[in-house]
């Protein structure tokens, strides 16, 4: 079962910190607005804003929600006995989510398929590392699939907002708020072009920041809607191929670039180790192109 059919056979939905904005919900059908909402935000604003609204709930997350387990762990043995345990379905809808995630990911195709960047980076962060993602190409693949074991925040992005060149300048900051964690910023080309100018502000700092960049030589997710929505008619999305690295290396940031899926994992494990301002171009399948897990492409 798909998580937005899960979603709307639901009983109830439960938004926590959420506006349910166009893009989340993709243009309010997941959930449907016969499911009552129970709505949780500090911004009493927010709640009751897109949906109908069956409870709100104005208050801090955290504290709002150790209220709620507590009353629930209390009150555990009043619940009726026909109750579905929703843990299991959930774990069986990423189950299956995965399982077609790791044929991707697991692939030794050329160029790079993005699924192979996740899953290397899964596997070889620290636990307490941070991720900031573009809304651009790394953003569905790193909201899908990036895995993180511990409780606190340690992935950002700006999905929503759609503001390219994020990600790097969101590094920076997690870097100087979270010394102790590996910081990663992750973009894709067009958004390095954005914001390339930071990696003065790196140097000279000495903030051992990692960057990726998903190197496709187009704005993806535009490309990606002119493709589905506009029959193919694209405009203005495709532009020449940067050697990311060696701009880098002007800057004084180690660098690599890799084409080859066989070395993927070794420059990243060079690049999250060398304790400096690090820098991996990865030549990437075209995201028109690719298996990337939304639903519907929006733009």
């Amino acid at each position: 079962m798909a998580t937005r059919d899960i979603v709307n056979s639901a009983d109830i939905v439960f938004f926590i910190t959420c506006r349910a904005g166009s893009t989340t919900t993709e243009n309010w059908r997941y959930p449907n607005k016969s499911i009552p909402i129970v709505h949780l935000d500090i911004n009493p604003e927010t709640i009751g804003a897109n949906y109908p609204t069956a409870v709100g709930l104005v208050g801090d997350a955290k504290l709002t929600l150790e209220q709620l387990h507590e009353y629930l762990v209390s009150n555990i043995q009043s619940r009726t006995s026909n109750c579905i345990d929703g843990k299991a379905v959930v774990a069986k809808a990423k189950s299956a989510k995965f399982e077609s995630f790791l044929k991707l990911a697991n692939s030794n195709e050329s160029p790079i398929v993005p699924e192979k960047i996740v899953h290397t980076l899964n596997k070889l962060l620290p636990k307490d590392a941070v991720v900031c993602a573009d809304p651009g190409t790394p953003c569905p693949y790193f909201s899908a699939y990036f895995m993180s074991d511990i409780p606190g925040r340690h992935f950002i992005t700006n999905r929503a907002h759609g503001a390219l060149g994020f990600a790097m300048s969101a590094a920076i900051g997690a870097a100087v708020g979270r010394p102790q964690s590996k910081c990663v910023a992750v973009m894709g080309d067009g958004s390095f072009g954005f914001t390339v100018g930071e990696l003065e502000t790196i140097t000279r700092y000495k903030l051992p920041v990692l960057m990726i960049v998903i190197s496709n030589s187009v704005y993806g997710w535009i490309k990606a809607s002119q493709k589905s929505g506009y029959d193919k008619r694209y405009f203005s999305v495709d532009f020449n191929r940067t050697n990311h690295a060696k701009v880098a290396e002007a800057y004084g940031v180690r660098s690599w670039t890799v084409d080859d899926p066989l070395k993927l994992e070794a420059a990243l494990k060079a690049s999250i180790e060398c304790g400096e301002p690090a820098l991996v171009d990865i030549i990437s399948q075209p995201l028109q192109d690719a298996a990337a897990p939304v639903s519907q492409w929006m733009g």
